[in-house]
C-alpha cells in the first residue's frame, strides 16, 4: 500500500514537472509563439490547440530525418500503388513536391514527419486532421510560422495524397502542368504568375526527374 502511494506520489510530480517545463518552454519562446499566431490567424500568446499540442521549437526540440530520394520514393510507391495512371501520377507529385520543399545536398531532410512544408493556420486542413499529431515553431525565412507534425511518415503521405487529390494533382499530364499546379494550388506565393515565371523551369526539371523513381 506504501509503496503504491509513494508512486502515486512520484507519478503527480512528474507531470508537475513536464508542465511547468512546458509553461518555461512557453515563455521562454513568446514572441515566436506571437508571430506565429498572427500569421496562422489565431492570435494571441498561446500555442494553438486545433491541431494537437505544442510539440516545440525547430531544430533544438524537433527530430529530423534525412533520407534519399530514391527510399522516399519507395515508400510513396508502396502507400499510393502504381497499377493505375493516376496513382503513378499522384506518386509522381508527391515525391516532386518533397524534392522541391526539402532536398539539401542530394538528401531529403524534413522534421517531425513533415517532408512536404504543410504549415498551420486557423481553420485549415480540415480533411486531412486525422492524420496529424501536433505542431511545431519554425522558421520559413520570412518570420516564425507553425508548421505541422504527423506520427507517422505514413501519415504525412495519406495527409499530401488525400489534398493532391481534392486538387486534381492526380490528373497532370506534363512537367509544365505540375509547375503550374504547384505554384497555383500548393505553393501559392503572392504573385502567383512571377513565382511561375522563375521557377518554372526547375519544377519541369524536378517533374521529369521523377519519372526515374516511378514506373
Amino acid at each position: 500500500m506504501i509503496l503504491i502511494s509513494t508512486l502515486v506520489v512520484l507519478l503527480l510530480i512528474l507531470i508537475s514537472l513536464n508542465s511547468l517545463k512546458r509553461r518555461l518552454k512557453m515563455e521562454m519562446h513568446k514572441d515566436k509563439i506571437i508571430a506565429a499566431n498572427q500569421r496562422g490567424g489565431w492570435g494571441g500568446d498561446k500555442p494553438p490547440t486545433e491541431f494537437g499540442p505544442f510539440r516545440g521549437v525547430y531544430p533544438e526540440d524537433i527530430p529530423q530525418t534525412v533520407m534519399r530520394v530514391e527510399d522516399f520514393a519507395k515508400i510513396v510507391k508502396q502507400i499510393i500503388g502504381t497499377d493505375t495512371k493516376e496513382k503513378q501520377t499522384l506518386a509522381r507529385s508527391i515525391i516532386a513536391i518533397a524534392i522541391r520543399e526539402q532536398r539539401i545536398r542530394g538528401l531529403l531532410r524534413f522534421p517531425d514527419n513533415n517532408p512536404f512544408g504543410f504549415n498551420a493556420w486557423k481553420g485549415g486542413w480540415k480533411s486531412i486532421r486525422q492524420y496529424i499529431n501536433g505542431i511545431f515553431l519554425g522558421d520559413d525565412k520570412k518570420s516564425w510560422i507553425w508548421f505541422l507534425s504527423f506520427p507517422s511518415l505514413k501519415d504525412a503521405i495519406l495527409a499530401i495524397a488525400t489534398i493532391l487529390r481534392e486538387r486534381g494533382f492526380h490528373t497532370i499530364s506534363s512537367g509544365e502542368e505540375f509547375a503550374r499546379y504547384y505554384v497555383w494550388k500548393w505553393w501559392s506565393p503572392e504573385n502567383k504568375e512571377k513565382a511561375l515565371s522563375e521557377n518554372a523551369s526547375a519544377l519541369v526539371k524536378i517533374w521529369e526527374e521523377t519519372k526515374k523513381y516511378v514506373a
